[in-house]
C-alpha cells in the first residue's frame, strides 16, 4: 500500500508541497534544511539530502511512495534524480511522479524521451515560472488594458529576462492578439542585451513575423533617464504594461521607486506595473507605491509565484492542465481517437499537450473580441452568459459561410496558432519537416499562398470551440452595456438620460458602464441623474474616467461646491477606473482661435464614441 509522499528539494514550491501533504499523509523531505517542527512539521521525516540519487530513494522508500515531488536547486540535479527513480521502478508499479524543470527547452527534451521509452505513467514536468506567469496574464488581461486606454496595440516592456521574464514574453505575445489589436510590441531590458538576442535568434528564429520586439540594456542608473530605455520605448508606441521579472530583490524594490517616481513626478512610463516574482512577494507588496490602484496606467500588480496556492498537488497533478485536458478530451469525443493526437491526455506527447494549453490559454481573448469583456463571476474562464450563448456563439459555430465575424476570428486563430509555432522555435518552409521544425503554412492570413482550405481549417477550430467547448452559465462573461456621457460634440446621436435608463432596464443581464471624462458640471449632473434612476432599478454600475492628463486637469471645468462633492463622489467610488488615454502632445498654438474646439476634449469624445452602446448627450434634457 502506497501511504506516504516523498518531497525532494529545499525551494519554497517544495517546502509549501510538503506542509500541505503532511495534512493528510506521512511526508518524507529530502533537503539540506529541515522543514521543522509542531504545526509546519508534523508528519514530516526528514533525511539527509547528501547521498547518491539511487541509495536517496532507496532511503526515502520513493518506489513505495504514493507521489514524489522533486524540485532541487539546478536542472541538472533534478534530472539525475528523476532518471534513477524511472530506473529503479522500471520493472514495478511506479508513483506518480512531478519535477520541476526551469528550462523549456530541456522539459521538452525529458519529456519527449520519456514518451519515447514508454514510461507510464509518465512523470509530470512543470516549469513554476511558466505556471506563474500564466496565471500573472491571465489575470491582468493586458489585450483590456490596452482596449480601455484607447491604444491600437498591447506594449509591454518586460524588465529582467530571467526565466519568469521569458515566459511572460511568451504569454504577452499571445494576449496581445486580440480584438482589433495590431500586433503585438514587447519591449524586453536586460543587463544582456546582447545574450537575449542571441537567445532569440536562437530559439525564436521567426518570432517577429508574430511580434515586434525591441532590446535595450538594462541599467538602474539610467532607466528613467530622458534618453533612457523606457522613454525611448513609449516614444515607439505607448507603453501598456510594464512587467518587474528581475531575480534580485533589491533591484526590484529599486526598480518600482523609480517607475513610480516617473509616473507620479514626470508623467513618464504611464502603464500598468505587474511585479512578477518567486521569491517573497509580501516584500514587494510592503514596498509597493500606493499610486491608484484603479489607475490603468499607474497601479501596482505584485504576483508570487504558485507556492502560495492552496493545494499545490492539485494544481500540479491536474488543475494547470484542467481547460486544456478539457479541450483535448472533447476534441476526441468529437472527432474520435485516431493519429498521434487522438490517444487520452495521460499518453498525449508533449507536443501536443503544449498546443491544448495555449489553445485554453487563448479562448478568453477570443471571447473578448466578440465583445464578451466582462468576466462574469464564473470561475469557468469558458463559460458566457446564456444570452451571449444563443445569439452570437451558437450562430457562429453552426455558421457554415464565412461571415465577417467568422472571418475574424479565423484570422486571429490563425495568427495565435503561428505565434505559438514560432515560440517554439518552428519557422517556414516550403516542405514541411516536423523534426527540424519547419511548416509551409507559417505565412500571413491574406498571403495568396494561404488558401480557402486553411483559412476553413481555422474557421472549424473556432466552430469546434464555439460549439462544444464554450457553455452558457448565468454566471458567464458577457458584453456590458456602455453608456457614455459627453458634453462635447461627436458624431453619435445622443439620447437623453431618460432614455439611457430605460436602456439599461431593456438588458438587465448586462452590466453597466458609464464612460465620461467628467469635464465639466452637465457631465456630473447627467451622472447623478442617471445613478439615481438605476439605484432605483436596482442596477449597479462601474465608471470609467478617460484622462488626457492626471485629472483631466487641462480641461475640467468644475468649480461649484456642490458640482465639486459629486465629482469627488464618483471619482472615489471603489469600482471607478481611470484610463489614461494620452491625447494630443503638442503645445497649445498661442495664436489658434479660441472659439476653435480644443483637441483634447475631442479626443476624449472619440474616444467615448468608439465604446459607447449610447451617449447620454448633455444638451439633452436631463
Amino acid at each position: 500500500m502506497r501511504d506516504h509522499v516523498v518531497v525532494i528539494g529545499d525551494s519554497r514550491v517544495a517546502r509549501a508541497l510538503a506542509r500541505q501533504q503532511a495534512r493528510n499523509a506521512v511526508v518524507v523531505h529530502a533537503g539540506l534544511r529541515p522543514i521543522g517542527t509542531g504545526a509546519d512539521g508534523e508528519g514530516i521525516v526528514e533525511i539527509p539530502l547528501d547521498s547518491d540519487p539511487e541509495t536517496l530513494h532507496r532511503a526515502a522508500g520513493s518506489a513505495e511512495a504514493s507521489f514524489v515531488g522533486i524540485d532541487l536547486a539546478d536542472d541538472a540535479a533534478t534530472v539525475a534524480v528523476l532518471a534513477a527513480l524511472v530506473e529503479a521502478t522500471r520493472n514495478g508499479a511506479r508513483p506518480q511522479i512531478a519535477a520541476h524543470l526551469r528550462d523549456a527547452a530541456l522539459r521538452r527534451v525529458v519529456d519527449d524521451n520519456l514518451f519515447a521509452a514508454g514510461i507510464e505513467p509518465r512523470p509530470r514536468l512543470v516549469g513554476t515560472a511558466s505556471l506563474a506567469a500564466r496565471d500573472a496574464v491571465a489575470a491582468i488581461r493586458p489585450h483590456d488594458l490596452a482596449y480601455w486606454r484607447g491604444q491600437t496595440r498591447l506594449h509591454a516592456v518586460v524588465i529582467g529576462f530571467s526565466t519568469l521574464g521569458h515566459d511572460c514574453f511568451e504569454e504577452l505575445v499571445l494576449a496581445g492578439i486580440a480584438g482589433g489589436l495590431d500586433r503585438p510590441q514587447i519591449t524586453i531590458l536586460d543587463r544582456d542585451p546582447l545574450g537575449v538576442r542571441k537567445r532569440l535568434n536562437r530559439d525564436m528564429p521567426e518570432i517577429e513575423m508574430s511580434a515586434d520586439i525591441g532590446v535595450a540594456a538594462f541599467d538602474r542608473l539610467t532607466l528613467t533617464a530622458e534618453d533612457g530605455p523606457l522613454v525611448a520605448a513609449a516614444a515607439i508606441a505607448p507603453l501598456t504594461l510594464i512587467v518587474v521579472a528581475l531575480d534580485e530583490a533589491e533591484a526590484v524594490l529599486s526598480v518600482m521607486n523609480s517607475l513610480a517616481r516617473m509616473q507620479e513626478g514626470e508623467g513618464q512610463a504611464i502603464a500598468a506595473v505587474l511585479v512578477l516574482t518567486e521569491g517573497q512577494p509580501s516584500l514587494f507588496e510592503l514596498a509597493k507605491p500606493a499610486a491608484r490602484p484603479r489607475d490603468l496606467g499607474r497601479s501596482f500588480t505584485v504576483r508570487g509565484g504558485i507556492e502560495g496556492d492552496p493545494d499545490l498537488f492539485d494544481l500540479i497533478a491536474s488543475r494547470a492542465d484542467e481547460l486544456a485536458e478539457r479541450i483535448h478530451e472533447t476534441y476526441r469525443a468529437r472527432f474520435g481517437a485516431s493519429g498521434p493526437a487522438g490517444v487520452p491526455w495521460a499518453a498525449l506527447p508533449e507536443t501536443y499537450r503544449r498546443a491544448n494549453r495555449r489553445a485554453a490559454d487563448h479562448l478568453p481573448a477570443k471571447l473578448w473580441t466578440i465583445g464578451l469583456r466582462e468576466p462574469g463571476a464564473s470561475a469557468d474562464p469558458f463559460a458566457v452568459d446564456p444570452h451571449s450563448d444563443e445569439n452570437v456563439i451558437k450562430p457562429c459555430a453552426a455558421s457554415t459561410a464565412e461571415d465577417a465575424l467568422l472571418r475574424r476570428l479565423s484570422r486571429i486563430e490563425h495568427d495565435r496558432w503561428s505565434a505559438e509555432r514560432r515560440l517554439d522555435g518552428w519557422r517556414f518552409g516550403e516542405v514541411r519537416d516536423d523534426r527540424r521544425r519547419i511548416h509551409p503554412k507559417l505565412i500571413g492570413f491574406d498571403d495568396p499562398r494561404f488558401t480557402d482550405e486553411d483559412i476553413e481549417k481555422d474557421a472549424d477550430q473556432v466552430r469546434f470551440l464555439f460549439g462544444h467547448v464554450v457553455k452558457a452559465a448565468p454566471d458567464g462573461s458577457v458584453t456590458p452595456l456602455v453608456i457614455g456621457i459627453l458634453s462635447a460634440p461627436h458624431p453619435t446621436p445622443g439620447i437623453d438620460v431618460a432614455s439611457a435608463a430605460a436602456l439599461c432596464g431593456k438588458e438587465d443581464w448586462r452590466p453597466v458602464v458609464i464612460v465620461s471624462g467628467l469635464v465639466d458640471s452637465a457631465e456630473c449632473t447627467a451622472l447623478a441623474s442617471l445613478d439615481r434612476d438605476l439605484t432605483a432599478a436596482g442596477r449597479s454600475w462601474r465608471l470609467v474616467v478617460p484622462e488626457v492628463s492626471r485629472d483631466n486637469r487641462e480641461i475640467r471645468a468644475i468649480v461649484e461646491p456642490g458640482d465639486l462633492a459629486l465629482l469627488r463622489g464618483f471619482l472615489e467610488r471603489p469600482s471607478t477606473l481611470f484610463a489614461p488615454i494620452g491625447g494630443v502632445s503638442e503645445p497649445a498654438d498661442l495664436w489658434a482661435d479660441p472659439s476653435a474646439p480644443d483637441p483634447h476634449i475631442e479626443a476624449i469624445a472619440a474616444y467615448i464614441a468608439a465604446r459607447a452602446s449610447a451617449i447620454v448627450d448633455t444638451t439633452e434634457a436631463v
